[in-house]
């Protein structure tokens, strides 16, 4: 029993002697990665190996890698844990990188539609966006509609989109803008534009409220006389919603595919689109979002907006050999319209009719003007008519030179001629008058002498049209 107590004591001691590292020779100790060893005065002394992972020393390189939590956690200690209520620590793809990234399953897609009657349109805007937003890759999607258009107005395009809220501190700030251009062409289809979210902040996880989208737009409004182009804005309130954000320090990438589906544009990522897809348009392009010259409503209702619709009260536009033309609606009768006068002239008078059609048709259409005798006074003759003008107050619509010579009472004669004057709109209303030169002969004792009037007679508010 003596001797194995004396055994045992003997292996203990020569454990700790062992375990407080005396030795004799530098062999004695033991080899540990990332230190060199020696033996100096019976004790093993280790010197750690510079920038080798594994020596107990947070370096700048290790094992020739830049040394982080990925590539040395026995110096760093691990990439792990989380930061805030959606952001984690994580390894990237090649371990070379710890970075604050989404947790997983972390983002869901988050959805709302809104509705407002503006300057008497109905518009639908739906706003798609990911809860928590990522701001180094997510983008803010808008969706445009009309579920109904006013009859006056045509051509509506959205130019511009702007996203507004307020941070976590009550401070308004715009979160990101967009220029759009795009028309929406009927109350079947919709236009989508991404926002992508540029603001400053340093904050790594914020909440965004009181969310609002001003909407810029442009039409054409139909007065009556002629279109006017208009230009407004209105704010879309998203009262429901609310932008919770993360900012990510992990590597950026392009997504995987940036095809808007549209010929019209340049499709591409990279560092200098800041990893975002970029659409820029490509000249003389259809779906570049300008009207080319070479286009119009018929080849690229896209860029230059849908040839259909009312054009005033008798027109309508619709598409003939690829061209946008406007052309009289089927429904609609052309009548025309007489007015009557008796015209006294002192000397003599006479039974006036002037007739035009209604509408106008420029093109196609003249004024009429049909003259008989009434009367003549003793010792005037020849009453005759010279010339006839059709005014819109000074302005010349039409005008003839003529030589109506009236033979006796009963007599008719008449008069018809086309405007002389052009328009660049589809149709105008106009407030007219008829200017009729006369002569007649009158005797002054034994002398005969020519003498020589006007008279105007207002017409009123005609309605010309310019097909085509």
């Amino acid at each position: 029993m003596r001797k194995l107590t004396l055994i045992i004591v003997l292996v203990l001691t020569l454990f700790i002697v062992s375990a407080c590292g005396e030795c004799k020779k530098d062999s004695d100790c033991e080899n540990k990665k990332c230190f060199t060893v020696s033996c100096k005065d019976k004790t093993c002394d280790y010197i750690p190996v510079p920038e080798c992972c594994g020596n107990g020393i947070k370096e700048n390189t290790e094992d020739g890698a830049v040394g982080n939590e990925c590539t040395c956690p026995q110096d760093y200690g691990f990439c792990q844990g989380s930061s805030g209520q959606y952001l984690t620590k994580l390894c990237n793809d090649e371990k070379t990188e710890c970075a604050l990234d989404f947790k997983k399953g972390a983002q869901k897609m988050s959805s709302t539609t809104y509705r407002r009657a503006y300057s008497g349109n109905n518009f639908k805007v739906t706003a798609y966006y990911n809860t928590p937003f990522n701001l180094d890759a997510d983008t803010f999607r808008v969706d445009i509609g009309l579920e109904s258009i006013q009859d006056k107005a045509s051509d509506i395009k959205i130019t511009k989109l702007t996203l507004n809220g307020k941070n976590s501190k009550s401070k308004d700030i715009i979160l990101g803008e967009k220029e759009v251009n795009k028309y929406i062409l009927d109350t079947e289809t919709s236009i989508s534009d991404e926002i992508i979210l540029d603001f400053t902040t340093t904050e790594q996880e914020e909440k965004i409220s009181y969310l609002s989208i001003l909407i810029n737009f442009e039409y054409l409004y139909d007065s009556g006389r002629t279109k006017l182009e208009k230009t407004e804005s209105f704010k879309f309130d998203l009262t429901k919603a609310e932008l919770i954000y993360a900012n990510p320090t992990s590597q950026r990438a392009c997504p995987d595919s940036c095809d808007d589906d549209n010929a019209g544009t340049a499709d591409s990522c990279s560092a200098s689109t800041d990893f975002f897809c970029s659409h820029k348009p490509i000249p003389n392009a259809c779906g570049n979002f300008k009207c080319d010259s070479y286009e119009d409503k018929c080849t690229c209702p896209q860029d230059c907006g849908k040839c259909d619709g009312t054009v005033g009260e008798y027109l309508e536009s619709t598409c003939y050999q690829n061209k946008c033309i406007t052309q009289i609606r089927n429904q609609v009768s052309i009548t025309p319209e007489t007015i009557f006068e008796e015209r006294n002239l002192g000397k003599f008078k006479l039974n006036i009719y002037y007739t035009y059609n209604k509408p106008f048709n420029i093109k196609e259409d003249s004024f009429k003007v049909d003259m008989d005798l009434l009367s003549v006074t003793e010792g005037s003759s020849s009453p005759k008519v010279t010339k006839v003008v059709f005014l819109e107050s000074s302005t010349l619509l039409a005008d003839k030179e003529v030589s109506l010579l009236f033979s006796g009472l009963g007599d008719s004669k008449s008069v018809s001629m086309p405007v002389t004057f052009s328009m660049v709109d589809e149709y105008d209303e106009k407030i007219t008058s008829v200017k009729v030169y006369y002569e007649y002969k009158e005797q002054v004792g034994d002398e005969v002498k020519d003498r020589q009037g006007s008279f105007i007679k207002t017409l009123g508010n005609i309605y010309f049209i310019n097909p085509g």
